[in-house]
């Protein structure tokens, strides 16, 4: 052994040097040199591992049979790699011979992927581990790859140095393949059974479920883990389980898989039918059972549904207005028949039972039933049979009959269904005249009509035509015939596509009317007018075409053209005064110039109203590039110029060269001609429509024309404009005054009502600030209360005397003040700062009048002169009297308010003095009141009493002995025990105090107490032996606190009860004297102190 190991290193050493010699190759010069020797030398190392392999043999001949025969590859591998011995069966297994193999390096037969772990097992071998076998992908001589098993040990000398790698290799692609195979197929019927229609459970030979499907999941509601915690009986209807599991084993012992029909619960406990198959499972599922289960609840449904036809069937046979029988297809004995049959035969039950059609003879002609048995026979149906009918009375009568052979309990049968139609034949009979007549009609009209079938691609040619056709295009009618509508229009593509579009819109609306240009025999072209319909004839889709020519109206319809051509534009104007949901009298006059200036093509346009009271003339909108010029003019009544010329003649003024009119005021200087055309309405103007042109001549007299058109329209707009306007703004007003009425009548507080005023004032009357100053008589002085639009602080603070300022003036003079340039104003008043500062021009200063006193003054302030009329002014004036009422009602509420507070507490003066009286009378109740007063409310308020109840609680409370006033002072102040008759004199008291307070309207809610305090809890208190909740809860709390504060206090006949004492009593009369809720409340309250 030590020699082969000897012999083993040395080879070993050889090879190492060959490869690093080899490895040692940089350049070609020294290659065939290197080559060669390498050659030599790998001849001696083959040599060399001959005599150590026949060393080998020598000495271990049992190893060497076992590495020649085994049936697994081997390879020793040496420490660098390289193979050093391979058995044959490792190179058979990869493709080469042992020679090629030797002393290759172990990569070649290594799978790229996998040569880094080849150097990983090789540590892990040399760190001393025991690889276990491992797969890994092995290359083949033809590059094709294989799956090997490898089985790796390290072999090492007598010393333990490391000889060399030694390698047991399996080929396991088959195994891999086979498992590769067997794991899909198991993937494959995993899918089918995890994705299968149908659901489907596995049970044990215990019925309980093992595995289930999704289907099963979703068929149930249950999911996967909820259905393997269950049986199969778990999830059966309860009349289904016990009898069914000895039916499926039956059918399970005897091999059988008949599917049986049960119904399942599903998890919300709703009931499923279900069709199951159940099948034993074999090879390795001992005792298993697979069930598949099939959701049949659309087949029953089915089912009800096929059994709800035959039932409507049963009904509509029965029902039916038809006439309906059955007879026996054999010798036509009638089976079965409807109430239509009797109804249209007039035979009864008893005339058809148990006979045929021949012995009641109801076939007129029996060819007719050989003809209906005859087509039965050979079609099994027959339909719509005309035959003739003898009814019961004799009466003839022509049915239309259809009929089919069907099986009534296993006889071959007919079921007939007919209806008498000699109303309809006689019926058809009236409209084939009537075709006939329209036919007449046909030939004779004076519009051509032209028919052709409809058909799938292009044009069919005509079928039928009439006279005027023939007569109008010139063709006879066989001519015609040969024809296609493409014949008879405009031979172009546009034209033959245009024809396609028609057709296409014809099949989808059925209807189309249209116009083109036809073409007659002799090439002439006419205009026509064509109707055309898609109709049915004679089970034929057909289009029916109305022709008509329309060059005659075509010539009228230019003429009406040209007449209407200048009143175009006229319309065209006309579109901007169409009424609006709001008319815009700014909007409408701009609408008005711009129309004028787009349609009119004059390059520029006004629109100037007279406004009612006023001599000057307002230009409301304007267009063109003389606009920005013509604003900064002015125009008056009576003044020069040719607008205030037109509206004084009440004529349109239209002058072709202005710088030669004298009357012509220059605004513009480029004008050279200008048309006024005034605005009327009931013969009075108010306004123009003014349109300028730097073209000398530019309106002609059809301009006069139809502006005067367009301005009597134009003028009816800005009159409903300017109504509509007005009677919003007075709307808008009085919505204004109703919402400061609400104020005043629903809210007393003054700032909040002179602030809806203020804005009021601010929106209605669009001015820039408002501010209103409250008259303080005792200072004699004008003080700020409110106000808005300010941009400092500076005026809310003012305060002025009578004849101080603009609002002073006002107040002292009792008169309207109006300053129209506040900075210029020649007045004696002093004007501040503030004024100035803030940009003020105008201001209106109204002094605030009621019950003929000034309490205040109302200030307008506008940044720009105002425009105003006589209506502004006055709803100025209303709106100054609201504020003053507003301001003379809620000083008069605070006044009332005033004297209804000190009267309430002059009210709760006297009571109190009350109650002092009686304490000076009854010395033993002495401070009693206020005491059991603060502890009542406490618990009066625990209780939930509001404010209102609690104030009738006090005064109660307070008054509580107020009957004792009626007791005599020989009783109240007895100093001893009262005897039985005094004690009845002394529980009158409660019934002396009803009759004095209840006659008080102001202390009859505070009854309760005084009236009711002495009542006990089980009716055994007076005056009126209330018991429980008939006794009011305010007595109820007072009394417990009542007696608290009694038995708390000396009296002559006993002393004060320590507190431990008090409440044992109190407890022990809950239920008793006392209200146990109210007790357990008193003692929380105690507790708490």
């Amino acid at each position: 052994m030590e020699k082969i190991n000897k012999s083993k290193k040395q080879f070993l050493e050889k090879v190492t040097q060959l490869k690093q010699q080899l490895v040692s190759i940089k350049d070609g010069k020294n290659y065939k040199r290197l080559f060669d020797q390498s050659h030599d030398k790998n001849e001696n190392l083959i040599s060399k591992k001959s005599g150590f392999e026949k060393n080998l043999l020598d000495q271990q001949v049992p190893y060497q049979s076992l590495f020649e025969r085994t049936n697994d590859a081997v390879f020793f591998i040496d420490m660098d790699g390289y193979i050093i011995n391979v058995n044959q069966q490792g190179a058979d297994m990869l493709g080469y011979s042992r020679e090629e193999l030797i002393c290759q390096h172990n990569n070649l037969i290594v799978h790229p992927d996998e040569q880094s772990q080849s150097e990983e097992a090789k540590r892990r071998l040399l760190a001393g581990e025991n690889l276990p076998v491992y797969p890994r992908l092995s290359r083949k001589k033809d590059g094709s790859e294989i799956t090997v098993e490898i089985n790796t040990a390290l072999i090492r000398d007598a010393n333990g140095k490391p000889l060399f790698i030694q390698s047991v290799v399996r080929d396991i692609s088959q195994r891999v393949q086979a498992e590769e195979s067997l794991r899909e197929s198991e993937i494959y019927f995993r899918t089918l059974f995890e994705y299968a229609g149908d659901a489907i459970f596995i049970e044990d030979e215990n019925d309980r479920i093992v595995d289930v499907n999704l289907q099963a999941c979703r068929l149930l509601g249950y999911t996967k883990e909820e259905l393997l915690q269950l049986t199969v009986a778990d999830l059966q209807a309860p009349e289904y389980r016990g009898a069914l599991g000895s039916i499926i084993r039956h059918e399970l012992n005897n091999n059988g898989d008949k599917p049986f029909e049960k119904v399942d619960l599903r998890k919300d406990g709703t009931r499923i039918p279900v069709e199951v198959t159940t099948v034993k499972l074999k090879n390795g599922y001992r005792g298993q059972v697979m069930s598949i289960v099939r959701d049949i609840s659309d087949r029953k449904h089915a089912e009800m549904q096929r059994q709800a036809l035959e039932d409507k069937f049963t009904k509509a046979f029965h029902t039916s207005p038809d006439s309906i029988n059955i007879n026996r297809l054999t010798d036509g004995m009638y089976i079965d028949v409807n109430q239509g049959f009797y109804e249209l035969t007039g035979y009864s039950p008893e005339d058809v039972a148990g006979k045929t059609s021949k012995d009641i003879n109801i076939w007129v002609d029996p060819n007719d039933r050989e003809r209906l048995v005859k087509g039965l026979r050979e079609n099994g149906k027959v339909s719509n049979l005309e035959a003739k009918f003898r009814f019961k009375d004799g009466s003839i009568r022509t049915g239309l009959m259809s009929a089919s052979i069907i099986e009534v309990n296993g006889e071959t049968c007919i079921l007939s269904v007919s209806r008498d139609i000699t109303d309809r034949i006689e019926a058809q009979k009236e409209i084939q005249e009537h075709q006939q007549r329209i036919k007449t009609i046909f030939s004779s009209l004076n519009d051509a009509i032209l028919v052709h079938p409809l058909i799938d691609d292009g044009f069919a040619p005509f079928i039928e035509v009439n006279d005027m056709a023939c007569k109008r295009y010139g063709y006879s009618r066989d001519e015609f015939l040969l024809l296609t509508i493409l014949d008879i229009i405009n031979p172009t593509k546009a034209v033959k596509q245009f024809s396609l579009n028609i057709r296409e819109e014809l099949i989808k609306e059925r209807q189309v009317t249209y116009e083109m240009v036809h073409i007659n025999k002799n090439g002439q072209a006419f205009p026509v007018e064509v109707n055309s319909n898609l109709v049915e004839q004679f089970g034929q889709m057909v289009i029916l075409s109305v022709v008509r020519d329309t060059s005659e109206r075509k010539r009228a319809e230019e003429e009406i053209k040209r007449n209407t051509e200048e009143l175009a534009r006229l319309y065209r104007a006309s579109s901007v005064l169409l009424p609006t949901a709001v008319p815009n009298l700014n909007i409408l006059a701009q609408s008005i110039v711009d129309s004028v200036h787009s349609d009119f093509e004059h390059a520029n346009c006004s629109l100037i109203l007279i406004e009612p009271g006023e001599n000057h003339l307002r230009r409301v909108a304007a267009v063109g590039e003389y606009t920005p010029i013509v604003w900064q003019g002015g125009l008056y009544l009576g003044g020069v110029g040719l607008v205030p010329k037109a509206i004084a003649e009440k004529r349109i003024i239209n002058e072709p060269d202005v710088l030669s009119n004298p009357a012509y005021k220059p605004n513009w200087p480029d004008a050279r001609s200008e048309m006024v055309v005034p605005l009327i309405i009931e013969n009075h103007v108010i306004g123009v429509i003014d349109v300028q042109s730097n073209n000398p001549n530019a309106f002609s007299k059809d301009d006069e024309r139809i502006m005067a058109l367009f301005a009597e329209r134009a003028a009816m707009a800005v009159q409903n404009a300017r109504l509509f306007g007005d009677a919003k703004r007075r709307l808008e007003r009085l919505t204004a005054l109703r919402q400061i009425d609400q104020a005043i009548t629903g809210n007393m507080d003054l700032s909040l009502t002179l602030n809806i005023v203020v804005n009021q004032i601010m929106q209605q009357l669009v001015v820039d600030a408002v501010s209103i100053l409250l008259y303080k008589p005792d200072l004699q002085q004008l003080h700020f209360i409110t106000g808005d639009g300010f941009r400092a602080n500076t005026l809310k603070n003012t305060k002025l005397g009578l004849g101080e300022g603009y609002a002073g003036k006002a107040a002292l003079e009792r008169r309207l003040i109006h300053v129209t340039n506040i900075e210029n104003f020649d007045s004696k008043v002093e004007v501040s700062n503030p004024f100035i500062e803030e940009g003020f021009v105008e201001y209106f200063g109204i002094p605030l009048i009621s019950k003929a006193k000034v309490i205040g003054v109302l200030e307008i302030f506008n940044r720009s002169l105002l425009s105003r009329d006589g209506e502004w002014l006055g709803f100025l004036d209303t709106l100054a009297g609201q504020a003053a009422i507003a301001i003379d009602n809620i000083e008069l509420f605070s006044k009332l308010q005033q004297t209804n507070v000190e009267l309430v507490h002059a009210y709760d003066t006297t009571i109190e003095g009350w109650a002092k009286a009686l304490e000076l009378r009854d010395m033993e109740t002495k401070d009693h009141s206020n005491r059991v007063l603060e502890l009542t409310l406490i618990m009066a308020q625990e209780f939930g009493f509001n404010e209102q109840e609690q104030m009738h609680i006090r005064r109660g409370a307070l008054l509580h002995d107020i009957g004792k006033i009626g007791v005599p002072d020989e009783i109240l102040q007895k100093p001893a025990q009262l005897t039985q008759n005094e004690w009845a004199v002394m529980k009158l008291h409660p019934l002396a105090a009803y009759q004095l307070l209840s006659p008080i309207q102001y202390l009859r809610p505070a009854i309760d107490i005084p009236y009711c305090h002495h009542e006990r809890w089980d009716g055994s208190g007076y005056p009126r032996g209330l018991k429980g909740q008939a006794i009011p809860l305010a007595a109820r709390i007072f009394a417990v606190v009542d007696v608290w504060d009694a038995l708390s206090s000396d009296r002559p006949y006993r002393k004060a009860w320590p507190q431990e004492k008090i409440l044992d009593y109190i407890m022990e009369q809950s239920g008793k004297q006392f209200d146990p809720e109210v007790v357990s409340l008193f003692l929380k309250i105690i507790n708490k102190d």
